[in-house]
């Protein structure tokens, strides 16, 4: 029977998949504690009831998502392809 043995490349890329996506997640439950989105948004969120509120949800909240260094999405996209460079030149 063949023994298997992690290679050095396998064990870089779990040690840097865990630093770049799992230890943020333990990292914010420390921190914060569980967390729901939806029930924040249902206590804390803007609720649309006509055309003037509309036009304030958009200026409030949507152009404020177009800042790229602090939408969330952007950044996870940036780290990816940092981490996905990274594991190509190993």
């Amino acid at each position: 029977m063949e023994i298997k043995v992690i290679s050095l490349k396998s064990a870089i890329f779990l040690f840097l998949f865990v630093l770049f996506f799992v230890a943020p997640h333990f990292f914010q439950f420390f921190n914060q504690g569980i967390v729901i989105p939806g029930d924040y948004f249902f206590y804390e969120g803007n609720f649309i009831e006509s055309l003037d509120s509309l036009i304030i949800h958009i200026k409030e909240n949507y152009l404020k998502s177009l800042n790229f260094i602090k939408n969330p999405i952007f950044i996870f996209f940036v780290f990816a392809a940092v981490f996905q460079k990274i594991i190509k030149e190993i």
